[in-house]
């Protein structure tokens, strides 16, 4: 079969000049104010698609796919930045430890909200966990960047661009969290839908995922629904634009009357459940459906994932107990400032 050319060139590389030409044409109209036009040329060549197999998609986390915005939502104190800074070192090092399935790769951690010694005392908790090789990964593949008391504004065009240069090339962004990058209303529908829109142009022009810890409101957290989709402070807009929602929520009085460390066991109990917090995911636009698991606070404030199981008796643990229970022993306790 014979080969097109046109000028020298065969069509599927001339193709991809023109393409990137006008890729190039749209980013300078850009960068100087103009709107971008929208070519038809710009189109699916759906012959191709029609004709092609389907493209694997590439999920940084389960169920979150790289070049979207996402959020990991819980009420304060929880331990959703925990469970992000573990989500960190499991991309970068490729530990299943913390029981995230993830493929190896660049993470930025921006961290907006506690104070430098805290997160490094984390990061020092963690690393008892890890093995010489994963710790040595982690060291080279993370970067957790303090900017908290910078007044970082990612509506800033300047700082988009710096934040896009900076995490070019990762597989996930961080932000910790998303009040601490922006000066919108978040009870603003339009204001959250530019936002969204703002994150989501740094997610295509690095290439990675960007995650962003955020709370629940008042309504949902006392109401017991802080795992629900709609549960996120502010507007809808801020879950509705994302493609990706996980959350992290406290054992309830209930739940902790119904389950146990061991099959048909002691039930955990009213006294035990703050040692408890369960990972879901509320809402995902990609991939297969993730099941939540329970994680079990240790030393230092580090969640680990623990099987639990139906208690033996679901009335027992109702009334208070005078003694300790179970998790209160295990472990050697905890303390409250490793929440």
């Amino acid at each position: 079969m014979q080969t097109v050319t046109f000028g020298g060139l065969e069509i599927p590389q001339l193709t991809e000049i023109l393409m990137r030409a006008e890729a190039e044409r749209n980013a300078a109209e850009y960068a100087a104010g103009e709107p971008q036009r929208l070519r038809r040329s710009a189109a699916f060549d759906l012959g191709e698609v029609f004709s092609s197999e389907p493209t694997e998609l590439d999920f940084v986390l389960p169920g979150f796919l790289r070049e979207t915005p996402g959020l990991i939502i819980a009420p304060g104190a929880t331990g959703k930045s925990f469970w992000s800074l573990q989500a960190a070192i499991s991309v970068a090092s490729g530990t299943k430890i913390f029981g995230v399935n993830a493929t190896a790769g660049d993470v930025v951690y921006l961290s907006a909200e506690d104070p430098a010694d805290i997160v490094k005392n984390r990061l020092r908790a963690m690393a008892t966990y890890l093995s010489p090789d994963e710790r040595m990964k982690t060291a080279q593949n993370c970067y957790v960047i303090d900017i908290r008391g910078k007044r970082t504004d990612i509506m800033n065009e300047k700082t988009r661009e710096h934040i896009v240069a900076m995490c070019k090339g990762a597989r996930l962004i961080i932000v910790d969290t998303l009040s601490r990058v922006h000066g919108l209303s978040e009870n603003d529908n339009g204001d959250m839908a530019i936002f969204i829109s703002q994150i989501e142009s740094v997610a295509v022009d690095t290439g990675a995922a960007v995650l962003m810890c955020h709370h629940v409101s008042k309504n949902s957290f006392s109401d017991g629904r802080a795992s629900e989709q709609q549960a996120a402070r502010g507007a809808s807009a801020l879950v509705d634009n994302t493609r990706f929602t996980g959350y992290v929520a406290r054992m309830s009085k209930e739940q902790s009357n119904e389950l146990s460390m061991f099959e048909n066991g002691r039930p955990i109990g009213d006294d035990g459940r703050n040692r408890y917090v369960q990972f879901g995911v509320a809402k995902q636009n990609y991939g297969e459906p993730i099941s939540s698991c329970w994680h079990q606070r240790q030393k230092g404030g580090v969640l680990i994932p623990v099987a639990l199981h139906k208690a033996k008796n679901t009335n027992v643990g109702v009334k208070k107990s005078s003694g300790k229970s179970y998790a209160d022993t295990k472990n050697g306790g905890y303390a409250d400032d490793d929440f």
